[in-house]
């Protein structure tokens, strides 16, 4: 089983500083035998006298993402090191690996670099909103212990029931799901709740060793039609909303479409959908935004018995990448969004950190100081 050392690296920000170039900064207690080091590779990068590493990128542009690649290199030297990651970054501050700005540096995305492999470092800064503060950020290595069984949970669906297979346009489905763990310690999974293949809900299930664990959904119907109703990738169970027959509202959606379906990483387009109450009496209904397949917003329109309004949704993507959208259901269309656009400098030479230069109003600059930390411990 693998532990975790966290190395606690301090952030400070100020105005046009000058960095002090000197070695290699080790992270470990016993320098003749370190596990990772930490070297510049480039003037944005330099190291203290003290043995802290300095990250100077002084007066950056307002409104701006500024890309610094090969700013500095991580070094493996231990076998035992399995993953390294970096979180709790100032806002708008991102590492990431190798040159490629969207390969980020994080817990989802660890390095797993083998003993004397050294993977190069770059810092991304954005200033679209408001300018990096001072802060801490964190360098986390796991370790393999060496002797020690690794155990993990193995949680999987077991069985999913609904209490009803028929119910009335309005009224609620309740869904039961089972899981069991077949692992040999506690852990835990995402149950999700789907309608017609889009997740409408989740929860968060505790399934202890050798134990099972049952979870409820609720789910408003509030449209007639026939659904196919799952949990997870588990087989759909066919559920039938009948139309009202007493005086009850009812509900249908057309027109879902997408203002744009090629945009730039984020930037947001506008997605509407019509509304309309074909129901006997005046209700309220809940119109679900999904993205990727996944509900992600909601918009609440209250209407009389033939009544139709449109609904609308401004939506951010902030990952290149091809989207499905819909809206309750019903397919909006697909958007691509593509790389950020980029943003024209002016006066900026990325050249030297010492350099000084005449930017937009409300540049900002940025030193970044890493401490040697002497101790390292599990957690």
């Amino acid at each position: 089983m693998a532990s975790t050392h966290i190395l606690v690296i301090t952030v400070v920000c100020f105005l046009l500083v000058l960095a002090v170039p000197t070695t290699a900064v080790t992270v470990n207690e016993n320098p003749a035998n370190d596990d990772i080091s930490l070297e510049p590779t480039s003037p944005y990068a330099t190291t203290t006298d003290d043995g802290q590493l300095e990250l100077d990128f002084d007066a950056l542009n307002d409104r701006a993402v500024s890309t610094f690649d090969d700013v500095f290199e991580i070094t493996v030297t231990d076998d035992s090191v399995e993953r390294i990651w970096l979180s709790d970054a100032p806002d708008g501050v991102q590492f990431y690996q190798d040159g490629n700005a969207h390969d980020r540096i994080d817990e989802t995305s660890p390095l797993e670099a083998a003993a004397g492999e050294t993977t190069t470092v770059g810092v991304t800064v954005s200033t679209h909103a408001d300018p990096p503060s001072s802060g801490t950020f964190t360098l986390h290595a796991e370790y393999e212990d060496e002797g020690e069984d690794e155990k993990s949970a193995n949680i999987e669906l077991v069985e999913m029931t609904t209490v009803d297979r028929a119910v009335t346009a309005g009224e609620t489905l309740t869904v039961q799901a089972t899981y069991e763990n077949h692992g040999d310690v506690s852990g835990t999974t995402v149950a999700q709740l789907t309608v017609d293949g889009v997740v409408v809900d989740e929860q968060v299930v505790s399934v202890g060793a050798g134990e099972t664990e049952t979870v409820t959904f609720e789910r408003t119907m509030q449209q007639s039609g026939t659904f196919a109703v799952g949990v997870d990738d588990g087989e759909p169970k066919t559920v039938t909303a009948q139309p009202p027959d007493e005086p009850a509202p009812d509900f249908d959606v057309t027109d879902a479409d997408l203002a744009a379906d090629s945009i730039a990483q984020s930037e947001s387009t506008r997605v509407t959908a019509t509304v309309e109450n074909t129901g006997n009496a005046t209700g309220e209904f809940l119109a679900e935004l999904a993205v990727g397949g996944i509900v992600v917003n909601d918009r609440s329109v209250e209407l009389e018995p033939n009544e139709s309004d449109t609904v609308t949704f401004e939506w951010q993507f902030d990952e290149p990448g091809t989207y499905d959208v819909a809206v309750s259901g019903l397919e909006a269309g697909t958007v691509t969004v593509g790389e950020p656009r980029e943003y024209e400098v002016l006066n900026r030479v990325f050249s030297s950190p010492s350099v000084a230069v005449v930017g937009l109003s409300g540049a900002v600059g940025m030193l970044f100081v890493a401490g040697v930390v002497r101790r390292r411990w599990n957690l």
